[in-house]
C-alpha cells in the first residue's frame, strides 16, 4: 500500500540504475547503428557510381591524364559519297528524270480512267485535273488549241516547251517504275499545276473524259492548263537542279572544312578526358575519406557497446518510503 504525502504527491519514487542504463545504453546503440547503414548505404551508392562512370570511361579509352593527350574523335570526313550528291554534269538530266517519274504515275491512272469513265467519283476528279498530264495529252490540247488560235504566236514558246517535255518522256518515262529511290524528293511525289488553273483544269479533263454534261473548255481554258503544266515541268527541272547544286555545294564545304571541325572536335575530347579523369580522382578521395569515416565509425560503436544485465532477482528499492499496512 502506498500513502500520498501531503502534498498530494506519491512517495514511492525509486531508480533502477541497471535498468536505465540498459535502456541509455540501448538507446544509443540503436542510433549509432542507424547513422552506420546511413554511412554504409552512401559508401556503397558513391562506390557504385564511382565503378559505373570508371567502367564507361575505360570503354572510350579513358584511362589515366596521360591517356588523354591520345584520345579521339569521330572525324567529320566521309569518305563515301552519297547517292544524292552527284557531278554538275549530270544535274539536268537527274532532275528531268525525277520530274517525269512524277508525272508519269498520274499518266497511269489517267490512261485508265480514258479507258474506263465509270471508275472515276468525285474526289478523285478534283485531284487528277490538277496534276501535270503527259506529253501526249498536251499535245492533242495544244493542236485544238493552235486551230483556234492560229495566229497565237506565244503557242510556238509553248510548243518549244512541250518538245523539251517530250524529249526527256521518251528517255525516261519506260523506267519510271523503277526510279524508286530518286536524290530528291520520294517515289511518291507528283507534279501539280497552280490551284489557280484549277477551274480551267476541270473543264478541260472532263472534256478529255467525254464526261456527259460537262461545260466544253474555251480556248482561254485549254491555254491555262497547258501553260499550267509546261510551265509546273519547267520549275520541277529548275527547282531539282537547284536542289542538285545546294546538295553539292554542301558536300564540298563539309569536306572542305572537314579537318578544321576534326580538330576541335579532337581537342574538346582531350579536355572531356581530362575532366572526367579529374572528377574520378575526386570521387576516388571522398570514397577513401568515406570508407575511413565507415571505420572509423564502427569501431567507436563497438568500443561503446557494453553489456549490462539486468538482475534477476526482487529486491528492496526504496525501503525508507514504502510501507505495508495491517491487513484488518
Amino acid at each position: 500500500m502506498r500513502r500520498l504525502s501531503g502534498h498530494l504527491q506519491d512517495p514511492v519514487r525509486f531508480r533502477d540504475l541497471a535498468w536505465e542504463e540498459a535502456a541509455v545504453q540501448q538507446t544509443r546503440s540503436a542510433r549509432n547503428d542507424t547513422t552506420l547503414h546511413v554511412l554504409q548505404d552512401s559508401l556503397r551508392a558513391k562506390q557504385g557510381a564511382y565503378d559505373d562512370q570508371r567502367q564507361t570511361a575505360q570503354k572510350r579509352g579513358w584511362t589515366s591524364a596521360d591517356a588523354c593527350g591520345t584520345a579521339h574523335a569521330t572525324s567529320f570526313a566521309i569518305k563515301q559519297k552519297p547517292p544524292d550528291v552527284m557531278p554538275s554534269s549530270e544535274h539536268e538530266g537527274v532532275a528531268r528524270r525525277v520530274c517525269v517519274s512524277r508525272v508519269v504515275r498520274v499518266a497511269e491512272a489517267v490512261d485508265r480512267l480514258l479507258s474506263d469513265p465509270s471508275q472515276l467519283d468525285a474526289d478523285t476528279f478534283k485531284e487528277i485535273a490538277l496534276e501535270v498530264q503527259k506529253p501526249a495529252l498536251l499535245e492533242a490540247l495544244l493542236d485544238i488549241l493552235q486551230r483556234k488560235r492560229p495566229h497565237d504566236t506565244s503557242l510556238q514558246e509553248r510548243r518549244a516547251q512541250l518538245h523539251a517535255f517530250n524529249s526527256d518522256w521518251k528517255r525516261w518515262a519506260a523506267t519510271a517504275d523503277g526510279y524508286t529511290d530518286p536524290p530528291i524528293g520520294t517515289a511518291r511525289d507528283q507534279l501539280h499545276v497552280q490551284s489557280i488553273t484549277q477551274l480551267s483544269a476541270e473543264r478541260v479533263f472532263a472534256f478529255l473524259l467525254h464526261l456527259p454534261n460537262a461545260p466544253q473548255p474555251d480556248a482561254e481554258d485549254i491555254a491555262s492548263f497547258i501553260g499550267g503544266s509546261l510551265e509546273s515541268y519547267s520549275r520541277c527541272v529548275v527547282d531539282g537542279q537547284t536542289q542538285l547544286r545546294t546538295k553539292l555545294e554542301s558536300w564540298n564545304e563539309m569536306q572542305r572544312t572537314a579537318p578544321e571541325r576534326d580538330a576541335r572536335a579532337q581537342q574538346q575530347v582531350q579536355q572531356m578526358c581530362r575532366a572526367e579523369i579529374a572528377d574520378e580522382e575526386e570521387r576516388s578521395k571522398e570514397i577513401a575519406a568515406l570508407r575511413i569515416r565507415v571505420s572509423e565509425e564502427s569501431a567507436r560503436i563497438e568500443a561503446e557497446r557494453i553489456a549490462i544485465t539486468i538482475p534477476r532477482t526482487m529486491q528492496v528499492l526504496n525501503n525508507a518510503s514504502c510501507r505495508l499496512t495491517d491487513a484488518p
